[in-house]
């Protein structure tokens, strides 16, 4: 059906099997792919977490440059016929563990578990309230800590993939 190329399932297989792999200090491995515009990484995003939507983790993050791409983002899952729900925190104007504000409109799009990809971008990700070191991970005045709490809920670690889309427009993270 041409819904991914073979250059993209090559990828996708690759990443794949190197997230099974754990580093020596436990933390599971992480794939870099660095292709062109135009290649379809979005699509190759989409098509991870998929996979892992599949193996049964169910809380991912996806990082990008502006707002603007969480639409593509959405395209590229739902092409894959993946029903996984997003949501987008920008427009979620409140802290807090994300789990607890499920009278948020944007919130509830991650059904009842509030399971689904995440979407942020990378101002985003260092916006908070409060900015001193021990409030970074603070839910209550951190986006970085909404995020980490988020998805760490189910496991101490975390187990969903963390994708950084556009990752050259990170800069001083």
């Amino acid at each position: 059906e041409g819904l991914i190329s073979s250059t993209q399932l090559e990828c996708v297989a690759l990443a794949a099997r190197r997230f099974r792999h754990c580093l020596s200090g436990g933390e599971r491995a992480g794939f870099l792919l660095g292709d062109g515009t135009g290649c379809g990484k979005g699509r190759c995003i989409s098509a991870l977490i998929l996979d892992q939507w599949n193996r049964g983790t169910r809380r991912h993050v996806w990082v990008s440059a502006t707002s603007d791409l969480y639409s593509d983002a959405i395209r590229d899952l739902t092409d894959l016929g993946a029903d996984i729900p997003c949501m987008a925190l920008s427009k979620v104007h409140s802290y807090g563990a994300i789990d607890d504000l499920k009278s948020n409109p944007e919130v509830r799009k991650l059904g009842k578990m509030c399971d689904g990809v995440l979407f942020l971008t990378y101002s985003m990700l260092v916006a908070a309230r409060n900015k001193s070191e021990e409030a970074r991970s603070d839910p209550k005045v951190s986006r970085f800590g909404q995020v980490f709490a988020w998805l760490t809920k189910h496991t101490e670690r975390g187990e969903g993939l963390i994708c950084f889309d556009e990752a050259h427009k990170a800069k001083n993270l």
